[in-house]
């Protein structure tokens, strides 16, 4: 999905055949199904400001309100001075509309847990915050729950990301039509939480967009996802085999397999050293295990390249997935050298087999099967010699780069990760602090080796295995606490995705 600016968007509001009531309604419908149909069902506030975006608020709340939700209606300024489209839409509603003489009475309505719903500013805002509204924000930012945000967090500049220091802070931000630029862009990008996109069926589109890059959308990747035939059995949907582990470190592939198996692989082997593959089996007892020659120290030796090469032909492995918990040192890095030479799958590199790969990237150019590479910022600078720095277009470019050094598919992982591939750049707009646990990296490698597996091009796996992996951390996170999820958590909740 294209990325826009601000006024580009007002520019599509004033040229569509719809008019303006109808766009209000359905922006509305779309805010209230939103909380319907994806948040817990808890009591549901609307802080909403004089404008646009506070008309939005009301439709929301009218809905909801209709569906017998506990809907309390807040608005920054004088009920008796609305006017125009947001007027009408607060005629419309059976609850009173209660202006906020005092931001510090939001204190007590925010008391019982509840969802607080910014429809304050939209995106024309432009810094820097009144002392009234500063305050709002700052109520709702110490007491809400879970704060959704309506187009874009109060606060922040719709065309460059940039934010009043009181900006909400939101944890969700669903957005209408088109992602904007201050969604992606500087603070704003913080700010904004999960990004969700809702249409409003303008009927027209952007002449100017974000040229850098475009936003992944459930409508990219829901192909990959579609409901199975009826006559099918377990070799149509792959065989993925997840070569990794070294003593101390059975979960990194025991969770990759699990991600493998939970994303629809039809077959996933653990290639390990014997201790480590009967570990990692513990965890998914329905995956098939391949044991590998040791060393004394327990890493695998670098002679098992042909015994892997020899398994994934008599077996029709669809995906080879290298690295987790591999380890470091000589050994390893000469076996992920034999069995990149040696596959004849699609091959994903994850982890210790990217930092096996530190000054040896021709490798990649050589090798005969498409490969997606999955470093996160730490991994990126040890392969490609220098950092990919912090700032939305410098992860752009640097995974851009890599993709064209190597001839592979990149995921940069992060905050909004980086998806290239042969010019091609998409930014994955799910996923938060939720994801931040060790072992959560090995379950994207496993969704995305299972989509692979399933004859998908790493680029797009990795478009659809970021997606889905970072909602499953999303719907943790908002069904308990970011803090408390943990890759198993992810894995439990892919079927909610």
């Amino acid at each position: 999905m294209k990325i826009i600016t601000a006024e580009e968007m007002r520019r599509i509001d004033r040229a569509s055949s719809v008019d303006p009531e109808t766009l209000m309604e359905r922006a509305g419908k779309g805010l209230a199904d939103f909380i319907r149909f994806k948040l817990p069902r808890i009591p549901v506030c609307f802080i909403c400001g004089r404008g646009n975006n506070g008309g939005d608020g009301f439709v929301a709340a009218r809905y909801l309100k209709e569906k017998g939700f506990d809907v309390d209606i807040r608005l920054a300024g004088d009920p008796g001075k609305l006017s125009g489209l947001p007027g009408t839409q607060a005629a419309k509603l059976s609850i009173p509309v209660r202006g906020i003489t005092d931001p510090s009475e939001l204190k007590e309505v925010l008391k019982t847990p509840s969802i607080a719903v910014d429809c304050l500013f939209g995106t024309g805002f432009r810094p820097p915050l009144d002392s009234y509204s500063r305050g709002i924000l700052e109520i709702i930012n110490k007491n809400s729950k879970i704060t959704l945000a309506c187009d874009i967090p109060s606060g922040v500049n719709g065309d460059s990301g940039d934010a009043d220091g009181g900006a909400v802070s939101a944890d969700i931000t669903l957005s209408f039509e088109f992602p904007k630029i201050g969604h992606l862009l500087g603070p704003g990008a913080e700010l904004t939480g999960t990004l969700e996109i809702a249409g409003i069926g303008t009927g027209v589109s952007p002449e100017k967009f974000f040229q850098e890059a475009e936003l992944t959308v459930p409508g990219d990747i829901d192909f990959y996802f579609r409901r199975r035939k009826r006559d099918t059995h377990k070799k149509v949907f792959g065989h993925v085999l997840v070569l990794g582990g070294s003593p101390g470190m059975a979960g990194a592939p025991g969770m990759a397999v699990l991600g493998a198996l939970r994303a629809g692989a039809g077959l996933v082997t653990c290639a390990a050293g014997k201790s480590v593959a009967e570990a990692a089996a513990g965890w998914a007892a329905s995956s098939m295990q391949l044991h590998l020659e040791e060393n004394p120290d327990g890493s695998i030796k670098s002679g098992s390249a042909g015994m892997i090469s020899g398994y994934a032909g008599r077996r029709n492995v669809d995906c080879l997935l290298i690295g987790p918990g591999l380890g470091a040192g000589k050994e390893q890095s000469e076996l992920v050298k034999r069995v990149i030479e040696g596959s004849g799958s699609p091959v994903l590199i994850d982890a210790d087999g990217l930092n096996a790969l530190s000054g040896r990237l021709e490798l990649l150019r050589e090798c005969r099967q498409p490969v997606l590479l999955t470093p996160h910022p730490g991994e990126f600078e040890r392969i490609a010699g220098y950092g990919c720095g912090k700032s939305l277009p410098e992860r752009i470019k640097a995974a851009r780069d890599l993709s064209e050094r190597t001839g592979s598919a990149v995921l940069l992982k992060g905050y909004r990760s980086i998806i290239a591939s042969e010019g091609e750049v998409f930014i994955n707009p799910t996923g938060g602090p939720a994801l931040a646990a060790g072992g959560s990296g090995d379950v994207l490698a496993g969704i995305c080796g299972a989509l692979m597996g399933q004859g998908v091009t790493p680029f797009d796996a990795a478009r659809a295995g970021a997606w889905v992996h970072g909602r499953a951390g999303d719907i943790s996170a908002w069904h308990t606490n970011e803090r408390y999820v943990l890759p198993e958590d992810i894995l439990n909740n892919l079927w909610r995705v």
